[in-house]
């Protein structure tokens, strides 16, 4: 399951384009793949995103409780015409998004179209009857493969979709700081008729927003389940797993019938998922609701649900809340926790980007020019005019990406003006004047004084001190 190719016309801020998700040239046929879109702002990442979630729509719209993704006014691109005394707004239709990918190992091309107000249905017919001949298959047989759908959206750690499998009447609520469980563990046996079938996997799948009450749920009755039957199922025990391996500096993960999803950490003890980072969370929802998906869908597959599980998982600003130091290991951790898996995401972090493969990124602001992935096999030639070698340091991959001065390079630009003006000085040492020397010497004080500023690195405290030495013949 993956999309191979995405063509958009109308579509938001986008007259006409085209995409291409090609797998890396030496991958296999059933490996997956990560793509990850830069650009400034209002360029059309989250658009690309979102047709992509329209394109997975004809998915999704045949599955149970999927969420409907379809065409709507806020898709359709408006073009502003103005004169000397008027202006109008108009609308720019049809709006039409057509792909082209793998779907139950049919190769298929779909498209959706918006005129009139109304998204057309006969164009992916052909693809929803693909996926209404799989359900009964998937009902039937626990060995036919599913795949993983998921979209996650810039809210996915504060807000969530309506929870319809629950008297809790709450919708778009705001995470609180309680246990990711519910303490009422009575309730659970009703609950666990919703997750009977294997196609409980795609609830919301198709909705930005996470739900994180869908992964408490899962979690507690799983372990309700271990306490019954005297130990873990395989999948219990991958799902733990998979989060222990996404979750920097975590040495096990504990399901607790009262404080529900507990993190082991090296540093910071035992802690309750309430009770962890932004970044921390970030990364346990979104790998726990992958992770539980995958074992809801594909349970036959027991310890190797997520290694062999397809599909095709968007994630809008994956550097959001994340550390630097996690963003650069964040793409490896989920394509080697889900290799089968096709990752299309998007960031503004230079780091994500300089941590990306050959022909994995996908340049969208058109004042460094446009992209044919298909002519994009390494990062040497990702775009014309924008030239990031592989070993690029951060400072210059955030140069590439037009950003003069990021926060992550502020400390060590200052650092360099002040070893390049010293340096400077010490130049000019060499061709001075005995009255010159003084007052050379007066300067290079008063900049040795600001070095001392940086005493959490002595290795450039010491270089520059080297150097003032040399210069002076002390």
């Amino acid at each position: 399951m993956r999309i191979e190719r995405l063509h958009v016309k109308n579509f938001r801020g986008f007259a006409e384009r085209e995409f291409e998700f090609p797998r890396a040239l030496d991958s296999g046929e059933n490996t997956g793949s990560f793509h990850v879109a830069i650009g400034d702002n209002a360029q059309g990442k989250t658009a690309m995103l979102e047709a992509l979630s329209v394109a997975m729509g004809s998915l999704t719209n045949a599955l149970p409780e999927a969420g409907k993704r379809n065409l709507t006014n806020a898709d359709v691109r408006i073009v502003l015409h103005q004169t000397e005394e008027t202006e109008r707004i108009e609308e720019q239709l049809p709006v039409e998004v057509e792909a082209q990918g793998l779907v139950f190992g049919k190769t298929v091309t779909w498209t959706r179209q918006l005129r009139n107000k109304r998204t057309t249905t006969a164009l992916d017919k052909n693809v929803r009857t693909i996926v209404e001949k799989a359900l009964p298959l998937a009902r039937n047989d626990l060995n036919y493969l599913m795949p993983l759908l998921c979209y996650f959206g810039t809210q996915r750690l504060f807000s969530q979709p309506k929870d319809t499998f629950s008297n809790d009447k709450a919708t778009d609520e705001t995470l609180k700081p309680t246990p990711i469980m519910e303490s009422d563990i009575g309730s659970a046996v009703e609950k666990e008729k919703a997750f009977r079938s294997r196609l409980a996997g795609y609830w919301y799948a198709n909705d930005a927003r996470t739900s994180p009450k869908l992964l408490q749920r899962w979690l507690m009755l799983e372990q309700q389940r271990a306490f019954s039957k005297g130990k873990e199922t395989y999948i219990f025990v991958a799902v733990k797993e998979g989060l222990r391996q996404c979750i920097a500096d975590c040495t096990s993960v504990i399901v607790d019938p009262l404080l529900g999803l507990v993190i082991d950490t090296q540093q910071g003890g035992r802690l309750p998922f309430d009770r962890l980072s932004d970044g921390q969370r970030t990364v346990a929802a979104m790998v726990g609701e992958l992770a539980w998906r995958a074992a809801q869908l594909n349970p036959n597959l027991r310890e190797d649900v997520f290694k062999k599980t397809p599909g095709i998982v968007l994630i809008d600003e994956l550097d959001m809340h994340l550390h630097p130091t996690w963003q650069r290991r964040i793409v490896e951790d989920l394509r080697g926790l889900f290799p089968q898996v096709q990752f299309i995401a998007t960031t503004h972090s230079p780091v994500i980007v300089q941590s990306m493969r050959e022909g994995e990124v996908i340049q969208l602001d058109p004042r460094l020019g446009s992209i044919n992935m298909t002519e994009n096999q390494n990062l040497d030639t990702i775009t014309q005019g924008l030239m990031i070698p592989p070993d690029a340091s951060i400072d210059e991959v955030t140069k590439m990406m037009g950003v003069s001065e990021p926060e992550t390079s502020e400390r060590y630009g200052q650092m360099k003006g002040i070893a390049t003006q010293l340096l400077s000085m010490l130049e000019r040492l060499k061709t001075a004047t005995s009255d010159e020397r003084e007052g050379i010497a007066n300067e290079v004080a008063g900049v040795m004084n600001e070095v001392k500023t940086y005493s959490d690195n002595p290795a450039f405290q010491a270089f520059l001190e080297m150097r003032r030495v040399a210069a002076f013949g002390e």
